[in-house]
């Protein structure tokens, strides 16, 4: 059977404010939001674009990727720190 590489991955997650704030309180709710992420799964691929980490997979009977699930992908340029289990 494949083993496939475990990591843990710290990256800055996207937000959204909802209805209107003026620029002042836009900019002091922002600081007070914690966007630092921390994900940890077994890598399915990496190149310079994104990572793609899955909680689950299934194999063929020659252990090759038959299905995932729960499957993140997030773009490179969010990932601050990628440490290998």
């Amino acid at each position: 059977m494949k083993r496939f590489q475990m990591v843990e991955v710290y990256w800055v997650d996207s937000h959204i404010l909802h209805g209107w704030v003026d620029g002042r309180g836009r900019a002091k709710h922002a600081n007070k939001l914690g966007l630092l992420c921390c994900t940890v799964g077994m890598l399915v691929k990496k190149n310079k674009k994104r990572i793609i980490i899955t909680q689950s997979i299934s194999l063929t009977r020659n252990g090759d990727i038959d299905n995932v699930a729960e499957t993140l992908i997030i773009p490179m340029c969010a990932v601050k720190k990628i440490n290998k289990l």
